[in-house]
């Protein structure tokens, strides 16, 4: 618990670099979207720090967030990391997105607060899979080992 506080600030960071570069892509004009692409990758490269910055060893507090950032990109840019960020990105983002297509029948049906039950519901029913699979991920693309044995 003493390290949420950097796994905050990357997220934030994380999901500010997301959306500048969703926006550019979707609707900007041809400049926009040359600028997006490498933002939404720099943001998937950037999607393993948060658990970088909880499991890290280092105590040095004061570099948690930069030292982060720059393992999570590098743990990404390393072997087949990035194929399998995306897949974790891309669930993520798919999970949103069949939120938002059950909103509209929801709403036909007279369910009260549609947006609750279809997006928020579902996308907090996935994020403890789908960050413990992140989590996994980057732990096996680190090639992190226990210091404790099974025994104890």
């Amino acid at each position: 618990m003493e390290r949420a506080w950097a796994a905050i600030v990357v997220d934030f960071l994380q999901g500010f670099i997301w959306a500048v570069g969703y926006v550019n892509v979707v609707g900007g004009d041809l400049a926009d979207r040359l600028l997006g692409i490498p933002l939404l990758l720099l943001a998937i490269c950037l999607n393993f720090a948060d658990v970088d910055a909880v499991v890290s060893d280092d105590d040095r507090w004061w570099l948690l967030v930069p030292q982060a950032l720059m393992r999570s990109m590098r743990a990404t840019v390393t072997g087949t990391t990035m194929i399998r960020a995306i897949a974790l990105v891309a669930a993520e983002n798919l999970a949103g997105g069949i939120g938002q297509l059950l909103e509209g029948p929801l709403t036909y049906l007279h369910v009260p607060e549609p947006v609750f039950w279809a997006s928020t519901l579902l996308q907090t029913l996935i994020a403890i899979p789908l960050g413990v699979l992140t989590a996994y991920v980057y732990l096996d693309a680190v090639g992190y080992e226990s210091k404790r044995s099974c025994s104890e």
